[in-house]
């Protein structure tokens, strides 16, 4: 262990002291994609249901240039918004198999499900003249809450899901001009043991990073 943390000392020393740092702020627009299976996740094929799937976004993060061909940024990323709107029924109402209702299917629940994602990322940059590749890991933190009406616009209630993380590695290319840079990364969630409404999205953003030396 005593090797092992000389062994970082003697390689992350000089790179603190002698390279680089700068901040980036960027933002853009997420394209979620449906994590969606009959008779679960807010989807019930038997009823209606709408999704909406693309929102807004935004990073903030400060990184080193580590060498000439490699960076290292650590950010604080909101990848957005999604939500659906449902009619529902009880599980043991519904037939996923079959993917029909048979029971009380004139009085299905309308479920209104709103998520929140955010959380921390780590990222390496490998640059070649104005494109980089990017790729790392971010702490996906979902926070969930579902609404329950009746038909007729009535409130029942409402369920709010623990919080949770989804660990999900990503990959992106960017291309940088000055101090203005554009990127399109994927990010695919893995372990939720939740009822998340995605876990893949395309992220795509524009962003500025500033020189702090």
């Amino acid at each position: 262990m005593k090797r092992l943390i000389l062994a970082l000392a003697l390689i992350w020393g000089p790179a603190h002291a002698t390279h680089s740092f700068y901040i980036e702020a960027a933002s853009g627009l997420t394209h979620f994609y449906q994590y969606k299976k009959d008779g679960a996740r807010w989807y019930q094929d038997a009823f209606p249901w709408s999704a909406e799937l693309n929102s807004s976004n935004f990073r903030l993060g400060i990184g080193q240039r580590i060498n000439a061909d490699w960076d290292l940024v650590v950010s604080w990323l909101d990848i957005g918004r999604n939500s659906v709107d449902a009619l529902a029924v009880p599980d043991d109402a519904y037939d996923a198999v079959n993917h029909q209702c048979i029971s009380n299917c004139d009085r299905p629940t309308r479920l209104i499900a709103n998520g929140h994602g955010y959380g921390p990322e780590i990222a390496w940059k490998l640059k070649s003249d104005s494109f980089y590749l990017r790729g790392g890991i971010f702490a996906w933190i979902v926070n969930l809450k579902a609404t329950m009406l009746h038909q007729d616009g009535t409130y029942i209630g409402s369920y709010k899901q623990p919080r949770e993380v989804m660990l999900a590695p990503f990959l992106g290319v960017g291309y940088k001009h000055k101090d203005i840079f554009f990127e399109v990364s994927y990010y695919s969630g893995i372990g939720s043991g939740g009822y998340p409404i995605s876990t893949k999205a395309l992220v795509s953003m524009i962003g500025i990073q500033v020189n702090l030396d």
